[in-house]
């Protein structure tokens, strides 16, 4: 694989869910991946306009048994995290999350 010299790295936590757990990080650094999949993480972190959200965006309503997620992004200097709910992360951030944390899975097995 080809290395990047300035990257990004996407660290993903989900908690929640019907058991109340907290499941292992899963992580993605540009500097670990292919060119093409490393502009494929960066093009998702900007659609998601990532360092624009807020820091915990809150539900409109309470949702028993869903699901939390911290993402953090580290790129260029900069560092955001983002708390945000199954119901209330918008449709690009949990695009990014299922994204980082089926390319982790594969990368665990």
């Amino acid at each position: 694989m080809e290395q990047r010299a300035v990257g990004i790295r996407v660290t993903v936590t989900r908690s929640g869910g019907f058991a109340g757990l907290t499941q292992p990080p899963y992580e993605l650094d540009s500097a670990d991946l292919s060119s093409e999949d490393a502009e494929e993480l960066e093009r998702r972190v900007a659609a998601a306009d990532f360092f624009e959200l807020p820091s915990i965006v809150p539900a409109a309503a309470a949702a028993p048994d869903a699901f939390q997620y911290d993402v953090t992004v580290e790129s260029g200097g900069r560092h955001h995290t983002v708390r945000a709910g199954d119901v209330s992360a918008p449709e690009a951030l949990l695009d990014l999350v299922e994204h980082v944390m089926s390319a982790a899975r594969a990368d665990r097995s």
